[in-house]
């Protein structure tokens, strides 16, 4: 029945114009809360945006931040990583770096390609958990094999930065990362 709803839901948003002044009908936000309702994450997760961004219905960061996280307690990785960013910036809730990280290490685990770059950055930065260039350049790795074409200038980065023995190191957990479908990745 999800994969019903989420199939629905993708339909009911396909139809709108594309373009910057894009906004869903009444009708289509009407449906899209009816299956999100019912538990539909991919709903949830299109409600979470619409309300972010005030798009057809009025702009509530509390409302984004309820339908992301109904997503993302559901394994929506879409979700996960926008949940993940609310806490960063404490929209819709409390400013939460380890929860940012934890909703980010979640979706980077579903194979989300942005959040594996996010989670790279943290560890690079240092500043939600301890710096650890290995771990972020492995992330980093990942998420450049996932096609975010924003990872390749932080790896050249940190190439110039980093000893061949971790730059080996991190590539060979980057590789054991991903052939474990990124449940082995610590």
């Amino acid at each position: 029945m999800r994969n019903l709803a989420a199939a629905i839901a993708i339909g009911v948003m396909a139809f709108l114009p594309m373009g910057a002044s894009a906004q869903p009908s009444e009708a289509q936000v009407n449906q899209l809360h009816d299956l999100a309702n019912n538990g539909a994450a991919e709903a949830q997760n299109m409600l979470g945006s619409l309300y972010y961004g005030g798009i057809g219905v009025p702009q509530s960061y509390d409302q984004s931040y309820i339908m992301f996280r109904n997503a993302a307690e559901q394994g929506h990785a879409d979700a996960q990583y926008n949940l993940s960013n609310m806490y960063l910036r404490g929209e819709g809730t409390e400013q939460d770096s380890q929860r940012a990280y934890f909703w980010s290490h979640k979706s980077a685990q579903e194979g989300h390609a942005r959040a594996q770059l996010g989670l790279g950055a943290m560890y690079i930065q240092g500043n939600i958990v301890q710096r650890d260039y290995i771990t972020g350049y492995m992330w980093t790795t990942i998420a450049s094999f996932n096609g975010e074409a924003n990872s390749l200038h932080m790896i050249e980065l940190l190439e110039t930065a980093m000893e061949d023995n971790d730059i080996y190191e991190a590539q060979r957990r980057a590789t054991a990362c991903m052939g474990s479908g990124y449940t082995d990745c610590d």
